[in-house]
């Protein structure tokens, strides 16, 4: 019988038991026995499958845990199903799928059979427990050797049971005909109510049994899954439902089985779902009145509020001076471009910041504020419209709130792209706004590069509405109108900066125009060698970089749409779907074909060559290479738009979207210069230490410029800076309780590398901020020296001299110019007239940066408008637990 420590148990990331304890692995009846006995004096825990829930974590320091994955044998004679206590659900289902049998069971897979046979939740095509259909079971007791069989589950489950055994259903030819629909969506308490109000509003006209369910999937992210069950020939008004539904909300995965879905089930009593009026006009309670706003909103003493404040940042900022500002006066939920304006000016009324927050990936805790914030919520506008336009166009047309996973899928399904990052919980609003930097830099550079036009909320001259603001026609300068400069600012000057985007135009990348492209994505086992030969990959696209920018490509260098991504990551990230967590490396490349020809034959071979050196790096390790839903190869032309949602990480990752859900420490900095030898030889070791260290949780990623990220800053008509960088850097550290000071300490050793990387240069990106959170103190390296800055903070005092707009790590008004605060003075600027949005805003030309002149005042949108804010639900029976 194995015995280790809880420190080097191979498994502890499974489990649930905290503290030093020792785990014991038997293989026989008579080894549990023993097992049990190891330690008389102290408590034995028992763990059968290899699924960890945080709300069932416990204490087991100096305890004795009896870890029964050993037994997990699935074996089948007839009807009779033998199975051992820590076989999973998927080995069960697995083989009742080979033999058309049936049992009811729990959803997760890697839950045990055993724990489903105690549990007390129905499953959704049968009524009858798993319990029900148990024959016998096999236990073990502490005070003897010899194993007992039961019939009675009760009167084993205060023991150690090793075995069930089931009698399980045969298929029926009826059974086969009903169909069965599921929707996974990621769980907010808005998101859910919605949905729920959706079901439980439409009634269908047959049989038709449905099941909410809400859990804890890949990460920790909170999800909940929809499932329908119906006969399939009186299906029609179900997926009526169930299309309206996939319409008006957004989710992130759907299973549809049209006939094997109750495969082995009898045919049995379907419930009707009842008719019942939409929860939201029942208990009713007002919360702030807020005129002309439609939307939900929430201050501090709502029970509520607190999970409305939480964001990305949120649980790597523990002392109060930092809780305080990360916890605004009010949190409004806006529910159309109106309800914006609204929102805005009852602020300024009240002498209030304003910030919007779309996905609240701000890594400072700054997609919120203290008390003078309101913050704008904008998770209901998240529309994502692709249509045609003129001259052979596609555009797309996304709310502030649209999430990555979602706009990536929804414009593969258009056969279209556009540049963006991969975590699929960032939205677009904050995202274009910081660049927008992902998979297709090099070929096609960043999100804002792509974007035609944009509708934000701004307050001009103390008149509050919104304008679309369309792409410049040439480059941007001190001279050119207020519209182009306001467009220059926005995308790339700092977000949140100057207003509230409440819509965004892309003009798309087509895959037909580009139908040569290809790429590759491969996870592999971490080791250090591997890890040097991948650094010396990237070291060598750094040198190709720089040689780009002074001449014609060299012989055998790699065409300037090519793109690399390399990733490394600490133990337990389940990038493979599995249950085996090591660390890994994840290699990404991309072939952009921009000019729509047959790939170099030398680029093929060299992108296949540096795929190669990583994959062969010694040592060799079994199975170096770790098999993802995801994987593809350069073998084929891949679709741009696949690729891109490819690269998502479309299971999420924790509930607030983090790789880990522990506190982290963050670095991101960048070089224009190459990668030199000693940086890249202490920074491989560095990484080995960080990766090694059982407290904490490494991130490495790094992002290559060059390409169209470097050449489309030459149009001059966005405001992102640092476009001559060569190659940025992440190292993040999340650290568990006790690894506090060892994050720490490897984050000051990073930075201890920059003279050997950038020559000492701190050079940093919006997107990735860290440390310091005031920009006067930080400008510098966030925006360089060549004077962007003070065109920005110029921009600021024309269009926003009140500083509506703020956070620390906004752009700051220019204090010597006299522009800062409500007594800011007024700029005198060139006329010009904004645009109103399509939704028909008067026309009115406005001088912008004066006052305007009786009669012309601006005119806001012309939405639907309600005359008090919404008022928010009271409490009703949960139809489930939130705290997981």
């Amino acid at each position: 019988m194995r015995v280790v420590s809880s420190s080097i148990d191979p498994h502890r990331k499974e489990s649930d038991v905290s503290g030093e304890h020792t785990v014991l692995y038997p293989t026989t009846c008579a080894e549990v026995h023993a097992a049990l006995n190891y330690k008389p004096d102290a408590p034995a825990l028992v763990r059968s499958g290899r699924h960890a829930a945080d709300s069932g974590r416990v204490d087991g320091t100096a305890a004795v845990v009896v870890n029964l994955r050993k037994f997990a044998a699935v074996e089948i004679d007839g009807e009779k199903v033998s199975v051992g206590a820590g076989a999973t659900t998927y080995d069960l289902a697995v083989k009742l799928m080979e033999k058309g049998l049936f049992l009811p069971l729990d959803g997760n897979p890697d839950k045990s059979v055993l724990s489903n046979a105690l549990s007390t939740v129905n499953d959704l095509v049968h009524h009858d427990l798993l319990s029900a259909f148990v024959e016998s079971c096999t236990y073990v007791a502490k005070e003897s050797a010899q194993p007992i069989e039961t019939k009675d589950v009760t009167e084993a489950k205060n023991h150690v049971i090793t075995n069930v055994v089931f009698n399980a259903l045969l298929s029926t030819e009826a059974a086969k005909h009903y169909k069965m629909t599921r929707l996974t969506f990621v769980y907010t308490t808005d998101h859910f109510r919605r949905v729920v109000d959706h079901l439980v509003s439409h009634k269908p006209g047959h049989s038709t049994r449905c099941a909410v369910l809400v859990f804890s999937g890949a990460y920790g992210m909170a999800m909940f899954t929809v499932t329908t069950m119906c006969k399939e020939g009186s299906s029609e008004y179900t997926d009526k439902m169930i299309q309206k539904l996939k319409e008006k909300e957004q989710y992130v995965e759907e299973l549809m089985l049209d006939k094997a879905s109750a495969e082995g089930v009898e045919i049995v009593q379907l419930e009707d779902l009842p008719a019942v009026p939409p929860s939201v006009d029942k208990g009713k309670t007002v919360c702030c009145d807020i005129p002309g706003f439609g939307g939900e909103v929430f201050d501090k003493t709502e029970k509520e509020y607190e999970n409305k404040a939480t964001q990305y940042a949120t649980t790597s900022y523990t002392e109060e001076k930092d809780r305080e500002r990360m916890h605004p006066f009010v949190i409004g939920y806006p529910e159309n471009k109106a309800d914006v304006v609204a929102f805005v000016k009852y602020a300024i009324d009240k002498g209030k910041k304003v910030v919007a927050r779309s996905g609240g990936h701000q890594y400072c805790g700054l997609s919120s504020g203290g008390e003078d914030t309101m913050l704008l919520s904008m998770d209901l506008l998240h529309d994502v419209t692709v249509f045609n336009a003129p001259q052979q166009k596609v555009m797309a047309r996304l709310g502030p709130g649209a999430r990555l996973t979602n706009l990536a899928a929804e414009l593969k399904k258009n056969g279209v792209t556009i540049p963006h990052g991969e975590c699929p919980e960032v939205c677009i609003g904050g995202h274009v706004q910081s660049g927008g930097f992902g998979h297709l830099l090099r070929s096609y550079g960043l999100a804002l590069d792509h974007v035609n036009s944009f509708e934000i909320v701004l307050d001009l001259n103390g008149h509050v509405s919104t304008y679309t603001i369309k792409r410049p026609s040439k480059k941007v300068d001190e001279k050119s109108s207020i519209e182009d400069r306001i467009y220059w600012g926005v995308l790339g000057g700092g977000p949140g900066s100057f207003g509230v985007i409440t819509e965004i135009e892309f003009e798309c990348i087509k895959d037909a125009a580009h139908r040569f492209s290809r790429g590759y994505n491969g996870v592999y086992r971490y080791s250090k060698g591997r890890f040097e030969e991948a650094m010396g990959v990237v070291q060598r696209r750094t040198q190709q970089v720089v040689q780009d920018r002074t001449g014609p490509l060299t012989k055998g260098a790699l065409s300037k749409d090519c793109d690399l991504m390399i990733t490394a990551m600490s133990n337990s990230g389940d990038l493979s779907g599995g249950t085996f967590k090591p660390a890994v490396i994840l290699v990404e490349m991309v072939h952009g074909n921009v000019h729509d020809t047959p790939l170099p034959t030398s680029d093929i071979e060299r992108m296949e060559d540096e795929i190669t050196k990583i994959k062969n790096a010694k040592p060799w390790m079994l199975l170096s290479k770790i098999p993802t839903s995801n994987d593809f190869d350069l073998g084929s032309p891949r679709t741009l738009s696949f690729m891109s949602n490819a690269f998502v990480r479309n299971t999420g990752m924790t509930r607030d979207g983090r790789e880990y859900k522990f506190p982290y420490v963050k670095r991101l900095n960048c070089t224009t210069d190459t990668l030199t030898d000693e940086f890249v030889q202490k920074f491989i070791d560095l990484v080995h230490e960080a990766i090694t260290t059982r407290e904490v949780k490494l991130v490495f990623q790094m992002v290559m410029g060059g390409g169209a990220y470097e050449g489309n800053g030459t149009k001059g008509i966005t405001s992102i800076p640092h476009r001559n960088n060569v190659i940025g850097i992440v190292f993040d550290v999340f650290y568990e309780k006790d690894g506090k000071d060892i994050a720490n300490k490897l984050h000051k050793k990073f930075g201890a590398l920059l003279p050997s990387f950038s020559k000492g240069k701190d050079i940093r990106m919006t997107w990735g901020s860290f440390g310091e959170i005031k920009m006067e103190k930080m400008w510098e390296s966030y925006y360089g020296d060549s004077g962007l800055y003070q065109r920005l903070q110029k921009l600021k005092g024309d269009v926003d001299p009140k500083d509506v707009f703020h956070t620390p790590f906004t752009v700051q008004l220019d204090s010597s110019d006299g522009q800062e605060g409500p007594s800011a003075k007024k700029r005198k600027t060139s006329w010009t007239t904004l645009q109103a949005p399509r939704q028909g805003m008067n026309d009115a030309k406005v001088e912008c940066g004066a006052a305007p002149s009786e009669g012309a005042q601006l005119q806001p949108a012309t939405h639907a408008v309600a005359t008090t804010a919404r008022v928010r639900l009271a409490d009703t029976p949960s139809l489930c637990r939130e705290s997981m």
